[in-house]
């Protein structure tokens, strides 16, 4: 396919882009984000669309506007890592963190820039890729699939709990990854302790899964995959907090809802979990999953 003609959104009412795999798209202006500093060994494209379609979900695409034949698979860095703590000040409210992916190997690994995460202000629609001088992450992090064997060492005398699931059959369970909800979840106030399971099969989805009963099961997505300008305000913090929120699959194909209202968030430092009601009437509990 050929790209559009080299143009700025300036002074336009709309920008016509022939896109490889996605066809052609009017773009809006208000669409476009401005890179002032372009992206790394591209510097000189700086105007980019945000791409989200379902046939390629959980993956995001940030395309050039001056040359729409460059493209790059995004993913929210804790999609990877739900610790990662890029230390950026930035807004919640107002801005999205997205880190490009790539194919790494003849085994289709994937790998992720953790070390040069792409920060997204959605209020002037500008961006900016920034270079990590602290924490130790990776430019080409390999991303697990779920099947790989953990090799991070851990004290021989750390307990392991066996539970079996309906999902992921027999698994292990390391006291290090049980999260404790004190006052439980909505509907199942006496269970207390959970772990998050991802796995490749069920990707984009996050399982959180019931030690008490391991047959009580949620799948869960981060929230700004439903919605980019998702709020939570004081409810989070990025810095060791990691946010969810629960999916419906209905029966006969009739589609997802999340609940948008009562987001599950997670202290990654404390291992701690909590359903929150968020008091805002902007969210509903049974919101529809859009397909786009």
């Amino acid at each position: 396919m050929l790209d559009a003609l080299p143009q700025t959104s300036e002074n336009l009412s709309s920008i016509s882009l022939v896109i490889p795999d996605f066809g052609n798209l009017q773009v809006e202006p208000k669409h476009i984000f401005t890179f002032a500093d372009g992206l790394l060994g591209f510097e000189d494209l700086t105007e980019f669309i945000l791409i989200n379609e379902e046939s390629t979900s959980p993956f995001r695409w940030l395309v050039s506007v001056q040359k729409p034949s460059i493209g790059f698979p995004v993913l929210s860095p804790w999609h990877i890592e739900l610790a990662y703590d890029p230390a950026i000040d930035y807004d919640l409210a107002s801005h999205s963190l997205f880190v490009v992916v790539t194919l790494a190997d003849e085994h289709k690994r994937m790998t992720a820039n953790m070390k040069a995460p792409i920060l997204l202000n959605t209020d002037k629609q500008t961006g900016k890729q920034i270079i990590l001088t602290s924490g130790n992450y990776q430019a080409e992090y390999v991303i697990s699939t779920g099947n790989e064997p953990d090799n991070s060492e851990t004290s021989d005398s750390e307990v392991h709990r066996k539970i079996f699931t309906a999902q992921f059959g027999e698994i292990e369970v390391p006291a290090s990854n049980v999260i404790n909800f004190p006052k439980g979840v909505l509907g199942f106030p006496e269970l207390k302790e959970f772990v998050i399971i991802s796995d490749e099969e069920t990707a984009p989805f996050n399982w959180l899964i019931s030690l008490e009963q391991p047959s009580i099961g949620f799948p869960m997505l981060s929230p700004w995959m439903i919605d980019m300008e998702y709020d939570l305000r004081s409810n989070f913090n990025p810095d060791f907090n990691a946010a969810f929120v629960i999916i419906t699959i209905r029966a006969a194909n009739r589609g997802m809802t999340a609940n948008m209202k009562a987001p599950i968030i997670i202290d990654v430092v404390k291992q701690l979990g909590e359903q929150i009601i968020l008091s805002s009437d902007k969210y509903s509990p049974e919101f529809t999953v859009n397909s786009k």
